[in-house]
């Protein structure tokens, strides 16, 4: 069988068109472009749901195009999570707004404090934050009236995507998530939170799991996009829950870790743990019976890119220079949430920043300090994990920044468990291809990944640095929370 699998990015949008083995007959590749701070509201990140669709037709057409007579039997998209405001007729009343977009902070901490905090991560396994699609709700009701009197409905990109190629409406568990008004137990639509933002139920569009096959390729986007018509489509899931799935999240054991603009770090269990600090999430997994429990981070690879810009460099010019650095504990910090922090810090307020700096240090020192610090994040995470009864005994890794030899290496170091690299780093079209694969054969996902995701070079962790990496975690996390006060001084004068 051949697959055509879509990604939509950030940064970019890719198809391809794969085997079941894995093996790449075809791809194309369409720039993506968010729009950061739009209109000039502060916190924005928007893109045009229309444009988002046009590039995932292209980029899928060309694909299709240059694959020498191959044909796919069966389509599974993934995208960033985004908010697809709908009026009556299906059309889009304003750009979607995507993960990145924080400008409902205020909304999200005033409903966590009408809610509160425990009862609604009691419902939900997550923190109220602003990427959800909860707290946008009464901002577009504030800020934006005229838009929520016409709002008749609102599907995730990837579902408006994959609802204007097969005309069916569906939401996944993991996507349903993060809309903030779903009742995981069910997974199910909160009725109460429905009200509270003044929505009925049936708000949502269904609720199912990444390998239904919701529909057929039909129509104009099915031309457009150079789809056989009837060609099967799968439900599908966001970006970072597909990738977990492509990193082999089931497996027995594995933590799942997507490095990219920011860290997701999951794992599977049977029982959704106890969490008093509401500092991990909780999705269901889409396998029945299953959770997966971690995070995502703050900035990552994105803080990386954003400091190496500072220096004209790339990271690959600087790597053997940082790999020849030694441990530290004197070494200087970084905070690399310039956008907030995630899990397992929760702060929409924290920002950047560098802290002791002296004359002997050039870029490697600092690049190393950035690196080492989303290590930190990613140990407390393991930390949380295992306090939880969960105990990772590897993290396998994939991404742009699985790529470092010396960053993985201070990810075991900073973890103290091994970090393998998998032998598909693309993690995320691996997760939508056995998405697809399931929805057209039946075969379970446990099964099929332990069939398709394999492994390769390995990070052992250096035992004697275990105690010394603890301790300078807790002083990048005391200098974290000094910056998080100096932050909302500054916001909030």
């Amino acid at each position: 069988m051949n697959f055509l699998v879509v990604d939509l990015g950030s940064s970019s949008c890719r198809a391809c068109l794969l085997r079941e083995d894995g093996a790449r007959i075809s791809e194309a590749r369409e720039r993506v472009r968010v729009s950061y701070g739009a209109g000039g509201v502060p916190g924005a990140a928007e893109i045009d749901a229309d444009e988002a669709l046009r590039l995932v037709l292209r980029a899928s057409s060309a694909a299709i195009d240059s694959a020498g007579g191959a044909r796919p039997d069966g389509v599974g998209i993934s995208s960033m999570l985004g908010w697809v405001f709908l009026d009556g007729e299906g059309r889009p009343l304003r750009p979607a707004m995507v993960w990145a977009d924080t400008r409902a902070a205020r909304e999200a901490e005033a409903l966590a404090s009408e809610i509160g905090p425990e009862v609604f991560y009691a419902r939900s396994a997550r923190r109220l934050s602003p990427e959800l699609l909860l707290p946008k709700l009464p901002w577009l009701e504030t800020h934006e009236a005229g838009c929520f009197e016409r709002l008749a409905s609102v599907l995730s990109l990837k579902d408006y995507i994959v609802w204007r190629l097969t005309g069916a409406r569906a939401i996944d568990r993991a996507t349903a998530g993060y809309t903030g008004l779903v009742d995981i137990a069910g997974p199910a639509e909160d009725e109460p939170l429905l009200a509270r933002v003044g929505l009925r139920p049936g708000f949502l569009p269904g609720i199912a799991s990444a390998t239904a096959l919701v529909g057929q390729a039909a129509g104009e986007f099915a031309r457009a996009a150079h789809l056989p018509e009837g060609t099967p489509v799968a439900l599908g899931s966001i970006d970072g829950t597909t990738a977990m799935y492509g990193s082999g999240v089931l497996l027995p054991g594995v933590a799942a870790l997507v490095s990219g603009t920011t860290d997701v770090l999951m794992v599977a269990c049977a029982e959704r743990p106890g969490d008093p600090g509401m500092r991990l999430t909780v999705n269901p997994a889409m396998v029945d019976g299953l959770f997966l429990v971690g995070g995502a981070t703050g900035l990552s690879c994105g803080a990386l890119d954003y400091f190496c810009s500072l220096f004209g460099t790339g990271i690959r010019n600087r790597e053997e220079e940082i790999a020849r650095l030694p441990f530290d504990l004197d070494a200087p910090f970084a905070l690399p949430g310039l956008t907030g922090e995630r899990s397992p810090y929760w702060d929409a307020d924290a920002r950047g920043g560098l802290l002791g700096l002296g004359p002997g240090h050039g870029p490697a020192h600092i690049l190393r300090a950035v690196m080492e610090s989303t290590c930190f994040r990613l140990a407390a995470l393991v930390e949380l994990l295992s306090d939880s009864g969960i105990a990772p005994r590897n993290i396998a890794i994939s991404g742009g920044g699985s790529r470092s030899g010396a960053w993985n290496r201070m990810r075991a170091d900073a973890t103290g468990i091994p970090v393998e690299l998998t032998l598909r780093d693309e993690a995320t079209m691996a997760g939508t291809a056995l998405f697809l694969e399931s929805a057209l054969t039946g075969a379970g996902l446990v099964e099929l990944s332990a069939a398709r995701i394999g492994f390769g070079e390995v990070w052992e962790p250096e035992a004697s640095l275990r105690a010394r990496y603890r301790a300078r975690r807790l002083r990048f996390e005391s200098l974290l929370d000094a910056g998080r006060a100096a932050a909302r001084r500054n916001d909030h004068g």
